[in-house]
């Protein structure tokens, strides 16, 4: 009898904390940065990575000679990266493939291994290698960046070529391609506790540990008091993208923040007010400029607010984008 009451307290012993550990705060379930590999978006095409590691697209198909859509014949991608002129991805194997117009070699990245990520401007190619180092098809810039050690992350802006540099500390390093914007290389240098980076038109943003975000370049504010440098009160942030005339954000419950539309002229006319994306939920990762805003979802479809020109709405029948973790949670 003794032994039968012994396990029985065993039993409810074991129910209790079994049940504690259900009640007690569970970690957040925070968008794993990788899923912002799985997708890219430029003014021509949207491209995400299938679950079997072939590429989707949607978009223009041959603009301008540019043959974009021969990605689609691409396979065992893991990352993937786009332009408006060309895309590049990263195999697997850590090779790199790149297809599109290719007038000044951006597509020449055939000999590229050990490669982490590769990041693609309208006519430049920018790798990062395993061993935190960084590398170019552009010649005209490859001793700026053979200085680079430690890297673990980049971003680039589109248009102008600068790039910003996570590295293993958490610190950010600018290279800066683009004379005009040299005080972003001083703005970075600044930054501590760091977790991911984002490139805008003409500026940057870092993500903190403790899930706020930091700005760097260009006019802050508006003569209203906004602007897409207004990302001081934001908190609980798992990813930031830099846009055009906004800054965006995801929280850490898989809704989407943002910043009022930076156009303080008025020069740019009617824009899309992205009212879609307040109703968003479960994102992972975000693209966006001044017309569009495309937002993957935890369960691999994909989600448009704005203006989808040339097909890009079909990217909304995708519905296998993706093959991450949600950290905190066991879903994939």
């Amino acid at each position: 009898m003794k032994k039968i009451k012994r396990m029985a307290c065993m039993i409810l012993c074991g129910l209790m904390l079994w049940t504690l550990a259900g009640c007690a705060e569970q970690p957040p379930k925070v968008p794993d940065t990788d899923a912002a590999s799985k997708i890219t978006y430029n003014t021509n095409i949207i491209a995400a990575i299938q679950n079997d590691g072939r590429v989707v697209i949607a978009g223009l198909s041959m603009g301008a000679g540019r043959g974009q859509y021969a990605a689609h014949k691409w396979k065992d991608i893991r990352q993937i990266d786009s332009s408006g002129l060309h895309i590049v991805g990263v195999k697997k194997d850590g090779t790199a493939v790149a297809c599109g117009y290719n007038s000044e070699g951006q597509c020449d990245v055939m000999d590229w291994t050990n490669v982490k990520q590769a990041a693609a401007i309208s006519s430049e190619t920018i790798a990062l290698f395993e061993d935190g180092t960084l590398g170019t098809t552009n010649p005209e810039h490859a001793e700026e960046f053979s200085a680079a050690r430690d890297i673990t992350a980049i971003a680039c802006d589109k248009l102008y070529g600068n790039v910003i540099a996570l590295k293993e500390n958490g610190t950010a390093e600018a290279f800066i391609t683009y004379p005009p914007f040299q005080s972003l290389a001083r703005e970075v240098e600044k930054w501590k506790d760091i977790t991911q980076v984002s490139a805008g038109l003409g500026y940057f943003t870092g993500l903190k540990e403790d899930g706020t975000v930091l700005f760097a370049g260009g006019v802050i504010e508006s003569a209203d008091g906004t602007g897409r440098g207004e990302v001081k009160d934001w908190t609980d942030i798992a990813y930031v993208a830099a846009g055009d005339y906004q800054t965006w954000g995801i929280k850490t419950d898989g809704t989407v923040i943002s910043t009022e539309f930076y156009d303080p002229d008025q020069s740019l006319g009617k824009m899309p007010d992205f009212a879609e994306t307040k109703e968003w939920t479960d994102i992972v990762a975000l693209e966006a400029d001044s017309q569009l805003v495309v937002g993957l979802r935890a369960d691999g479809t994909v989600v448009l607010s704005g203006y989808p020109e040339f097909g890009m709405a079909a990217a909304e029948k995708w519905t296998d984008i993706g093959n991450w973790t949600i950290q905190g949670s066991d879903r994939h």
